[in-house]
C-alpha cells in the first residue's frame, strides 16, 4: 500500500546523493585535490554535505602552483617588482583639507 511512496522517496534520495558525489568529484579534480579521497569521503551519507562545503571553500591549489611557476620563470628583478609593488599612501581627511586650503 505505501510502497510507491517509499520507492519515490528512495529514488529522489539516490538522485540527490549521486549528484552531490559527482559535484564533490568535479570540485576535487578542479581544485587539484586527492580525487579518490574526497570522492570516497563524499560517499558517506551525512559527511558528503560537509565535504561539499569544504571543497567549495578551499582555495584552488592548481592556480597557486601555476602562479608559483610563473614567478619562478621571471627574473629576480621583475619578481621583486611584482611582489613588492608599492601602493599609493592614503592621505588623512585632515591632510586633504589642509592641501585644498
Amino acid at each position: 500500500m505505501y510502497m510507491p511512496f517509499f520507492i519515490s522517496r528512495f529514488v529522489s534520495f539516490i538522485v540527490i546523493y549521486i549528484t552531490v558525489v559527482l559535484i564533490c568529484y568535479m570540485l576535487a579534480k578542479g581544485k587539484d585535490k586527492d580525487i579518490t579521497l574526497w570522492t570516497v569521503l563524499s560517499l558517506i551519507p551525512v559527511m558528503n554535505f560537509f565535504v561539499l562545503l569544504y571543497l567549495v571553500g578551499t582555495p584552488n591549489t592548481a592556480l597557486d602552483k601555476k602562479v608559483d611557476r610563473i614567478l619562478n620563470l621571471l627574473p629576480k628583478e621583475e619578481e621583486s617588482k611584482v611582489i613588492k609593488k608599492k601602493a599609493k599612501p592614503v592621505k588623512n581627511v585632515k591632510e586633504e583639507k589642509e592641501e585644498k586650503a
